[in-house]
């Protein structure tokens, strides 16, 4: 794939869409916790999975950050509601949210300290 390609927002666009639809599977799957896994490290997955959803989230929509970012906390909440109701071996949780929202907030202070770096154009 040319790098072109690869940078265009629709090709992010794509990926993002195929990402979510592997977390909702991956979500929606039977749960149970290998002996000797840490405490709470589920946790440590949602952050990584939404800081990788937000970061793909700037390259699709590279002028609309916000937006994509509440789009992905809206998913998250429909993915903790579908464990919730349509699994027997996983819960609904609010710490799980959060998580996915640090992710977010994660990505969103990179693309912000990404921005302040990038050159400004001069004047004259």
């Amino acid at each position: 794939m040319k790098p072109a390609v690869l940078a265009a927002p629709s090709t992010w666009r794509r990926l993002l869409i195929g990402g979510l639809l592997l977390g909702l599977v991956v979500a929606l799957q039977p749960y149970h916790p290998e002996p000797g896994e840490l405490p709470h490290f589920d946790k440590v997955k949602h952050v990584a999975a939404f800081l990788v959803f937000g970061w793909m989230a700037q390259r699709a929509w590279p002028d609309r950050l916000h937006l994509p970012l509440l789009g992905l906390l809206a998913y998250g909440g429909l993915v903790e509601i579908g464990q919730g109701l349509l699994t027997t071996t996983r819960s609904a949780s609010w710490a799980d949210l959060l998580a996915d929202a640090l992710g977010l907030l994660l990505a969103w202070g990179w693309a912000a300290w990404r921005l302040r770096q990038a050159p400004r154009p001069t004047a004259g």
